[in-house]
């Protein structure tokens, strides 16, 4: 009997131990997107290719914070980069885009954007 009883309560010990509150803590939504210097999404008009711009990172989590670093994998026109969160938020990064399409990707995801950037020979002088 006192074996059964002993067996009952590693079981349960076991199991308070195996899921703690921390094991829930994940990142459950990142997004990629190309912004304006000034944090603003880019729209469906003209690029000016003296304005600056940015890819911005944002990840998201069903907790409060992170309970340790999150390192982003991204590419930027097939050029690998990686970005580490130490909190759950967003971070802007200055990106140089390059004539015609510009691809940004979180590695291993589905989370892709792309926009087309004329270059200096896409432009004709309106009079």
């Amino acid at each position: 009997m006192k074996l059964k009883l002993y067996s009952v309560v590693i079981v349960i010990f076991m199991l308070f131990v195996n899921c703690s509150k921390d094991d829930d803590d994940q990142v459950i939504e990142q997004e990629i997107v190309f912004i304006n210097s000034d944090g603003t999404l880019i729209g469906d008009g003209c690029l000016d290719p003296k304005n600056e711009y940015a890819v911005q990172i944002t990840i998201k989590s069903n907790s409060e914070k992170l309970r340790s670093q999150e390192v982003i994998n991204y590419t930027v026109n097939g050029n690998l980069y990686s970005v580490t969160f130490t909190e759950l938020g967003t971070k802007k990064i200055p990106v140089n885009f390059i004539g015609g399409t510009n691809i940004i990707q979180v590695v291993n995801s589905d989370l892709e954007w792309s926009l087309y950037f004329p270059s200096q020979g896409d432009f004709e002088l309106v009079e």
